[in-house]
């Protein structure tokens, strides 16, 4: 019996560390991403050209983002499976905290599939109109800041779940 209680807490752990590391990648990647995003309008690039430059910087972060954030939901899910299974804890401080905490993760996540699905369908339409092209730029950007503060609230909120409030 103590090996399975054992293996359980290992188990535990790396999927903790799974959920980390998963982290570090969807909030960094946001948080830098807005950063490039703001320097590349202080560029001397045309609309186009920064509109492109964002884009491109998207699609690559995609690449690891849609991943690290799959792989998020999942092993949120794991660490919250206490919480799922008997829903009476829901009431408690933590469980209040969670609900908060997953309600933002689905409001990000929507944020997230508008802006990758919705505004890129939107940018092929666009790329011969400049002022349309300006417009859908500034939604990319806003619609990304979005998601980078929501992250960093979800991460706070992760923090404070892990403080055993």
């Amino acid at each position: 019996m103590m090996i399975d209680e054992n293996c359980m807490v290992l188990v535990d752990a790396i999927i903790v560390w799974i959920h980390l590391l998963a982290t570090s990648i969807w909030v960094g990647g946001s948080i830098l991403i807005s950063i490039i995003s703001r320097y590349v309008r202080s560029t001397n690039l045309n609309n186009r050209e920064k509109t492109m430059f964002i884009v491109e910087i998207g699609k690559r972060f995609n690449k690891i983002a849609l991943p690290s954030l799959l792989i998020l939901f999942a092993t949120g899910m794991y660490n919250a499976r206490y919480y799922i299974l008997y829903p009476d804890n829901i009431s408690s401080m933590y469980g209040i905290i969670l609900t908060i905490k997953v309600s933002l993760v689905i409001v990000m996540a929507v944020a997230y599939i508008i802006h990758i699905r919705i505004l890129w369908k939107r940018l092929e339409a666009s790329l011969d109109d400049d002022n349309r092209l300006e417009r859908l730029r500034k939604s990319i950007i806003n619609i990304g800041r979005l998601i980078a503060v929501l992250s960093i609230a979800i991460l706070l909120l992760a923090s404070i779940l892990d403080s055993g409030l």
